[in-house]
């Protein structure tokens, strides 16, 4: 299997990263700046069609995109069936969360990184992406109260998606203070921090004490 991505910290490729370590299922990693010729080949050009990166490419040559759907071909392939939860609820409830980590917060994490480091030099949309992707934060927060995983009680693609959405925010944007106002949230995050086949691809990650505040004109 060949995983495609723009460069090698590109967090969007996190999750089908992270998978493929749980899975111990071989990746490789090709990667493809925009400018670079790869980018620009008519083979890249056809391989990647109307789909963005992370591009999947199987062993028989079929190729598909989107993170969670490249994390989820990898788990089924190596058969990780406790990744997808023990019974219907628990897999509609993975299923829930992984839409919740791609339509509500990944947007909102990426609007951080764009303000944060420059690319968009607009304080107003980086303090909005901040105060809504808090709110669902605390929402997360009631969802893991007793709770040390999202489902099911261990670590499943849930656990993946939404921390994997929520990276660029917590390193990024969110002090210690509210942290500390998200005991459970908190908790479920550091602990995935934790998850050797995390820091594999992450790195051995440490919260700021203050967020870092957006590039500004």
């Amino acid at each position: 299997m060949k995983l495609y991505s723009t460069f090698p910290a590109h967090f969007v490729s996190y999750t089908p990263l992270i998978t493929a370590k749980l899975c111990n299922s071989p990746v490789e990693q090709i990667y493809c700046p925009p400018d670079s010729e790869l980018a620009k080949s008519e083979e890249m050009i056809a391989r990647k069609g109307i789909w963005n990166f992370p591009l999947m490419e199987t062993a028989d040559g079929k190729v598909f995109s989107q993170s969670v759907a490249v994390a989820t071909y990898i788990a089924r392939e190596a058969g990780r069936t406790d990744l997808f939860g023990s019974n219907a609820f628990e897999e509609a409830q993975i299923d829930q969360f992984n839409c919740i980590s791609q339509a509500s917060i990944f947007p909102l994490s990426y609007k951080i990184g764009l303000t944060t480091f420059g690319w968009i030099q607009d304080p107003a949309v980086h303090a909005a992406a901040v105060k809504d992707v808090k709110d669902v934060m605390q929402k997360l927060n009631k969802a893991l109260d007793g709770k040390e995983y999202l489902v099911g009680g261990h670590l499943t693609l849930a656990d993946i998606t939404v921390f994997v959405a929520c990276f660029m925010t917590m390193e990024l944007a969110l002090d210690a203070g509210f942290r500390k106002a998200m005991p459970h949230f908190s908790a479920w995050y550091e602990r995935i921090t934790k998850v050797p086949e995390v820091v594999k691809v992450c790195g051995h990650l440490k919260l700021p004490a203050k967020g870092l505040k957006p590039a500004s004109k």
